[in-house]
């Protein structure tokens, strides 16, 4: 809840300086009536009658320095106040490299796989220098349909072929994360028409439940001009239920063997919830115990074993701190990407590349600039339904990538990103970023994304390192 208005040379730091997971939106207008333009924080107290508002603080900080010296305000508050309660990952999620992601079942019901096929997508993801594989679509109802019932599909193979396949990827030293939706509940789940469901959705001021649609691939013309997208309706953090109904699922995935679950849609626009039903005080905070919801499901996982993880969709800095790996984005290369401010406030967050691993196109550039945002490989081959055999230049790339990481895995893996801290380069054609280990040793990532190779000198506190960086390459200072 900050952001930054700099030169580059010094800035004005906005910021929410609040704990109570209260909704809130950073505002940035140009008044057509005055022509000036407004920067700060829209609160939604929604007071009653005789009823007093005390806000939070709203801070406006000058300051010499880019955009970097905003972080550290905001990260300084976070750490000061108790807000942060950093969770220690798990060894494995630390050293995760990337995994590869598959829907067996579209939510179309024609199977790309099934769980006999289990041990090939993890040898497949093996090919690639991965030891993780991200299973998406292996519940009965298929993908985006029928949750939250979760339970095992018998066409599929059943439970037993199920833990078997999960068996063997251990068996290789490799892990399993299975998926969850933390937010979505479809109207002709068993859940719903037997059960809480409409007790557990977000309502509007009108009482309505608020819809989703989750469309991935494989509906056809005719899907798709009588009909709009099936929808979904939003779960609300606010009902026991709901938080019931979650924890229950991650324990039927546990029992299958599955070594992480996550939680996705986790951090989707924190919409005003008008059931008086769940235990929100107001519309406005149907947010405010979506962390402590977190924590719990995080502490529930890891009974199931030492090995057991939590994994979440989307970058939200209050929730991501009770994960092991969050499911990030990295889109494009392109102005208006500010991932750098949220790596270098929370360089301890494991996150993946999303969006970056659908296909050979540009693929050089999407490995390059993941790795000196120390972003993890999410492989998501034609909408999660292709394999790293399909994209054989890729996969060949990233075998020479995941062993420079194991290399230098103390900085590049266990250790923390430091953005532009520690050190500077004398070539503006190549991109660099630094990264620390936990005993304070310094490591800068080089990219040269030219279609020359590129001659730079790197300085450091401690050593001069000169490097001809390939084209389209990365090189290790």
């Amino acid at each position: 809840m900050w952001y930054d208005w700099t030169n580059g040379r010094e800035g004005l730091y906005i910021g929410s300086h609040d704990t109570t997971g209260h909704t809130k939106c950073a505002h940035v207008e140009r008044s057509a009536k005055t022509g000036l333009l407004q920067m700060g924080f829209i609160f939604y107290p929604m007071i009653e009658t005789d009823e007093v508002y005390v806000g939070s603080d709203l801070v406006y900080q000058p300051h010499l320095g880019d955009w970097h010296t905003a972080s550290k305000i905001y990260r300084a508050f976070m750490e000061e106040s108790g807000y942060l309660k950093l969770t220690e990952q798990r060894p494995w999620a630390k050293e995760f490299k990337g995994w590869l992601r598959v829907i067996l079942k579209p939510h179309h019901c024609e199977l790309n796989w099934d769980y006999h096929d289990i041990p090939m997508l993890f040898d497949d993801a093996r090919s690639a220098g991965l030891d993780t594989l991200f299973l998406l679509g292996w519940e009965k109802g298929g993908f985006a349909r029928m949750w939250p019932d979760y339970e095992a599909d018998e066409r599929m193979g059943g439970e037993k072929v199920l833990k078997e396949g999960i068996e063997y990827v251990h068996s290789k030293g490799g892990k399993v994360i299975m998926f969850l939706s933390y937010s979505l509940i479809d109207h002709q789940s068993d859940f719903y028409k037997n059960g809480p469901g409409e007790e557990c959705t977000m309502k509007t001021i009108w009482g309505d439940e608020i819809p989703f649609s989750e469309t991935y691939c494989g509906e056809a013309t005719y899907r798709k001009i009588p009909n709009p997208p099936m929808p979904m309706y939003m779960g609300c953090p606010g009902s026991d239920k709901w938080q019931d109904k979650m924890l229950k699922s991650a324990d039927y995935l546990c029992s299958l063997g599955a070594d992480g679950v996550l939680y996705d849609l986790g951090g989707l626009p924190a919409y005003f919830c008008y059931d008086k039903r769940h235990n929100h005080t107001k519309p406005s905070h149907s947010m405010e115990q979506k962390s402590q919801r977190f924590a719990q499901l995080r502490d529930r996982i890891r009974e199931d074993g030492e090995d057991s993880i939590i994994l979440m969709e989307h970058t939200v800095d209050i929730f991501n701190m009770n994960m092991d790996i969050v499911q990030g984005t990295n889109k494009a290369d392109r102005p208006d990407d500010l991932i750098e401010m949220y790596r270098y406030t929370f360089p301890e967050f494991v996150i993946t590349n999303r969006e970056s691993g659908q296909d050979q196109d540009d693929y050089r550039t999407m490995v390059n600039r993941s790795v000196i945002l120390g972003l993890r490989f999410d492989m998501t081959i034609f909408r999660c339904c292709g394999l790293l055999k399909d994209i054989p230049l890729y996969r060949d790339y990233l075998v020479e990538v995941n062993r420079m990481l194991d290399e230098h895995k103390d900085t590049l893996l266990l250790g923390s990103f430091r953005d532009q801290d520690g050190f500077a380069i004398d070539n503006s054609l190549v991109k660099a970023k630094s990264f620390e280990s936990k005993e304070g040793h310094l490591e800068v990532v080089v990219w040269n994304p030219a279609d020359e190779d590129q001659q730079v000198t790197v300085e450091l506190a401690d050593r001069t390192v000169r490097l001809c960086v390939k084209a389209q390459s990365l090189a290790i200072a």
